[in-house]
Parts: structure tokens; C-alpha cells; sequence
């Protein structure tokens, strides 16, 4: 009896141990993973924004294939090739301003494992009144951890 008293107690403390480790490595993961999404999209706004830069989709090309799966890469890919798509999928957008950065925001979707929640504002003049507006732009994505690092898989 005191075996089995003693067995449980130490597997009791092992698997709270293992919990705390887990969540505390949740935690960086998902710090690490905000820093990565961030340095993505601002490596992408400024890439599509900046006149006088790379080519567009040899430039974005890159930074897709720095911060992305191949398998999102492909599927994005043929979603504009049978125009499934008109609008840029981590933008929502056809085009892009540098300004988008000054209200990027990145954080975790509780709701869902691995799915994080980007946000900026677009701003335009509104042709009815000639006022300028602010559109909240809302993009979804799922982060995996391959061999490189964290990685954008999806995007809606």
C-alpha cells in the first residue's frame, strides 16, 4: 500500500512538473512567434510599399519563402491562378501603404492552437464625403514550429 501511495505521489509530481514546463514554453513560443509574425509583415509592407525596391514578386517571393510553409506558398499560388483570389491573402488587401505599420498589431487567437490574429487600420478618402476613414483589416493565420523556426501555414 505504501508503494502504490508513493508511486502515485511521484507520478503526480512528475506530471505537474512536465505542465509547468509546457506552459512556460507555450509562453516563449508565443513570443517568439508575435516577433516573427511582426518582422514578416513589416519585411512585407515595406517590401510591396517601397518603390524603389526589389521587383514585387521576387521580393515577396523571398519573404514568403523565409516566413512561410511551402505547402501555404503552393496553395496561395493556385488560388490566383484560378482566380480563387484577387487580393493580396496576408494583406487583404490589393495594395499596400509603409502607414499599415503604425497600427499593426499581433496577438494570440485564445479561441484556437496555434492561430494568431493580425490586425491594421487602412485609411482612404471617402468618396461621399471626402473624409478620410479607418478600416480595420483582420487577418487569421496558423503558426507551426518546423526545423527553421516558426512558420505562417494558413492564412483566411
Amino acid at each position: 500500500m505504501k508503494n502504490l501511495i508513493y508511486t502515485i505521489a511521484i507520478f503526480t509530481v512528475v506530471i505537474n512538473t512536465t505542465s509547468c514546463i509546457q506552459s512556460k514554453n507555450t509562453g516563449s513560443d508565443e513570443k517568439a512567434i508575435i516577433i516573427t509574425l511582426k518582422k514578416f509583415y513589416t519585411e512585407y509592407i515595406i517590401s510591396i510599399a517601397t518603390p524603389d525596391s526589389i521587383p514585387l514578386s521576387k521580393g515577396t517571393d523571398a519573404i514568403q519563402k523565409k516566413y512561410c510553409t511551402p505547402n501555404l506558398i503552393n496553395r496561395i499560388q493556385k488560388q490566383f491562378e484560378n482566380e480563387e483570389i484577387d487580393a493580396d491573402p496576408f494583406l487583404k488587401a490589393q495594395d499596400t501603404d509603409i502607414r499599415f505599420l503604425e497600427t499593426l498589431s499581433v496577438k494570440k487567437d485564445s479561441t484556437r492552437l496555434n492561430d494568431f490574429i493580425v490586425s491594421y487600420e487602412c485609411s482612404y478618402i471617402s468618396p461621399a464625403d471626402n473624409k478620410e476613414v479607418n478600416n480595420p483589416i483582420v487577418i487569421h493565420l496558423t503558426v507551426i514550429k518546423e526545423k527553421e523556426g516558426f512558420k505562417i501555414d494558413s492564412v483566411w
